[in-house]
């Protein structure tokens, strides 16, 4: 093999792995400029119904919900106490999980839904050049 052709068998799987990471910087930092464009000029910003609930919170919301439902059928759901001491142990290890998932999505759900109460209707219009927020709450603002 000659010198060329190792050089070819080395870069080619180098450049495959680290181009694409390459190319993906220049589109995170042409992204990062563009949000950061707030700073410069004067933006407003309202907060829709689907556009706040359509986010990645609300299916982990339902995923908890379904294991916890798995976990009260598989423990409470069953017709056999458990006898032994490591079936207890699983017994209660698998009803604290479902315990933990229901609490947890029921606490993502209630702050979701207690939040939006405080941001619907609501608009928020942010000037650089003069350092204020100006929040607009239906027809009325404020400072």
């Amino acid at each position: 093999m000659t010198n060329w052709e190792t050089l070819i068998l080395v870069l080619v799987p180098l450049l495959g792995l680290v181009l694409p990471l390459l190319v993906s910087a220049g589109q995170m930092a042409k992204l990062n400029h563009e949000n950061y464009l707030h700073v410069k000029e004067t933006r407003s910003y309202k907060s829709t119904f689907v556009a706040y609930f359509a986010t990645f919170d609300i299916p982990i919301a339902a995923t908890l919900f379904v294991l916890a439902y798995v976990c009260f059928k598989a423990t409470i759901g069953t017709a056999s106490i458990p006898d032994t001491g490591e079936t207890i142990i699983g017994f209660i290890l698998i009803l604290t999980i479902g315990i933990g998932a229901f609490l947890y999505a029921g606490g993502l759900c209630y702050i979701k839904l207690q939040y939006w109460q405080h941001t619907k209707n609501r608009i928020l219009t942010i000037s650089p050049d003069t350092k204020t927020v100006e929040v607009q709450i239906g027809d009325s603002s404020n400072y």
